[in-house]
């Protein structure tokens, strides 16, 4: 079974409980949605290396364990030097969940990295999405839009084009998978019908190759029976999965663009395996407030425009 992040102390819990009564202003924040659901990065060469960092769990931003994921980020992104770095969800999981954005963004400014992220289940725990970007307003180095209305499509689905002297070679997509659903334990959300028909209305005009990012893993990840995996191992005792399919894979599959689809959510699994010609991957998880005692680290993703390769990386490594 799924388990849940170990006690916090009681000391940081009063000071937290002591500061909630304050933090109201985060609730009503407003964010409106994007006609706009695309963005441009350009690079220099036609070769993306993006690093993925998933479930950072970040709880108080100033205790020991939290500070321990800034400083894996720190060491991990100065050594690779990535061109962009995608937080795929459970950045935070903590009532100060805006505040703790806004640490996080401070991080990714420092090192001067263009970096992204999608929702996941637990940054809403306490604020609406939408408070959680209170703090992302002045970022020269963040890619991220609201996106569309979609129906019950979430907050955040958007794509990015990544360009070599402004023309696209690949493309980027990333969806919000939200939250728990209230049928039953460990039931989750899904990608609604209207996510997949902006995704579908997308990537059908697209002419070159894509890659895409979510929380939740879609119901293929548990797939695999019979498959090698290209790396990682499955730690969890199930792929906790959308409680519902509405599509996605098969018309990536379809349409034969999209070559891999990169996950976080479920801790103790990083493995990775193809499936109808496309990779599907958990990410490492990277935060030490988050559950599970396996190591912490990234995955990195190259691509070029006809090849796709990743790999685990870990925070001992560069110790």
């Amino acid at each position: 079974m799924k388990k849940r992040r170990a006690p916090i102390s009681w000391s940081i819990l009063t000071i937290v409980f002591f500061l909630f009564p304050f933090l109201g202003g985060f609730v009503n924040h407003q964010v409106p949605y994007t006609v706009e659901d695309s963005l441009n990065l350009e690079l220099n060469q036609p070769v993306a290396r993006i690093l993925q960092f998933t479930d950072l769990h970040l709880t108080f931003g100033v205790d020991a364990y939290d500070q321990q994921t800034f400083s894996m980020i720190r060491t991990i992104t100065e050594a690779e030097q990535p061109d962009l770095v995608v937080f795929t969800g459970d950045q935070t999981m903590s009532p100060l969940s805006p505040w703790l954005f806004g640490m996080l963004s401070d991080v990714m400014e420092t090192l001067q990295i263009p970096w992204t992220f999608i929702f996941g289940n637990h940054d809403d725990d306490f604020n609406d999405n939408r408070a959680n970007l209170m703090f992302l307003n002045h970022n020269d180095f963040l890619y991220f839009l609201p996106g569309p209305d979609l129906l019950a499509g979430g907050l955040g689905n958007f794509k990015i084009n990544l360009n070599v002297q402004g023309n696209a070679f690949y493309h980027l997509y990333f969806l919000d998978s939200k939250a728990e659903l209230d049928s039953q334990l460990f039931a989750y959300d899904y990608l609604s019908e209207a996510q997949v028909n902006w995704f579908n209305n997308h990537v059908m005009n697209d002419t070159h190759h894509s890659l895409a990012f979510m929380h939740i893993p879609l119901q293929e990840m548990g797939e695999f029976e019979g498959i090698p995996f290209e790396d990682g191992s499955m730690g969890e005792t199930d792929v906790y999965d959308q409680h519902v399919n509405t599509g996605f894979f098969d018309i990536a599959v379809n349409h034969g663009k999209t070559k891999g689809i990169f996950f976080g959510h479920d801790h103790l699994s990083n493995f990775s395996f193809y499936k109808e010609g496309i990779l599907l991957a958990y990410g490492q998880t990277s935060g030490y407030n988050g559950y599970g005692q396996n190591a912490r680290g990234a995955r990195l993703i190259t691509v070029t425009s006809s090849s796709l390769t990743s790999e685990l990386l870990f925070h001992e490594e560069y110790r």
